[in-house]
């Protein structure tokens, strides 16, 4: 099941969301489940009990708690990097605001059905890669990590630290054995001895990478000018 909330206090703009999710569940035979919030402070204490969606449709603009700091709420007192937000507004200057927040994507109102479907269908295809799992062997135990919980890996000689969202671990291997099940998922090596979740980057600069945890990871001179590629293209297919 996939889970939708939709935050906004324009009650046609929810109108119009929750039929183009109905439309598009119907048309590809999928189960997406939807709930509304009409304020920031109510979806807060929706997320408190322990609710985690795949999406949220947020509008920005409200009288109270608005939409861009209920986003850093998510993100950095939450923690929770997993649930993919797409800001709605009437407006277009809020790039610089929403940029550590790492939106999905960006609705303009009046909302254009076709490009609103395009990004839950981008969603659906970004939840399906990222709750897939990774397996390593640690001694005699087989170990299990959600993939949208890895930050990054990191090599240590015959050994490879994993830092996700719930700690550390360490294995036997090198990063060329994680590279292959990983690449389709967004992960990249900014250098020979690191493999990072691009979802888990809050910073981006020319030679260092901040993870959402904080931990800053270099980026190579010669690899520099592929991350930077790389960074453009998936910007670009977000539509950022």
């Amino acid at each position: 099941m996939f889970s939708v909330f939709i935050c906004d206090d324009d009650k046609p703009v929810v109108s119009q969301l929750e039929q183009i999710v109905i439309s598009y569940a119907e048309k590809k035979s999928v189960k997406i489940e939807t709930e509304v919030f009409w304020s920031c402070e109510s979806l807060v204490k929706q997320l408190q009990t322990g609710m985690q969606p795949d999406l949220i449709f947020l509008d920005i603009e409200f009288p109270k708690m608005n939409g861009v700091e209920l986003g850093k709420y998510i993100r950095e007192t939450m923690q929770n990097e997993t649930t993919a937000i797409v800001y709605i507004s009437s407006l277009q200057a809020y790039a610089m605001q929403l940029f550590q927040i790492r939106p999905l994507d960006f609705l303009v109102k009046p909302i254009t059905p076709q490009r609103a479907a395009d990004t839950l269908e981008k969603a659906i295809t970004l939840a399906g890669r990222q709750s897939r799992l990774f397996m390593y062997h640690k001694g005699h135990e087989n170990r299990r990590v959600r993939v949208a919980d890895i930050l990054y890996f990191e090599s240590r000689g015959k050994e490879i630290r994993i830092v996700t969202q719930n700690g550390e671990d360490m294995f036997y291997g090198s990063i060329s054995t994680v590279c292959g099940p990983l690449e389709k998922s967004r992960f990249f090596c900014p250098h020979k001895s690191y493999f990072v979740n691009y979802y888990q980057v809050s910073i981006f600069t020319y030679d260092a990478l901040t993870m959402s945890n904080g931990d800053k990871v270099p980026v190579s001179q010669p690899r520099r000018k592929i991350v930077r590629e790389l960074q453009n293209v998936y910007e670009a297919e977000d539509g950022v």
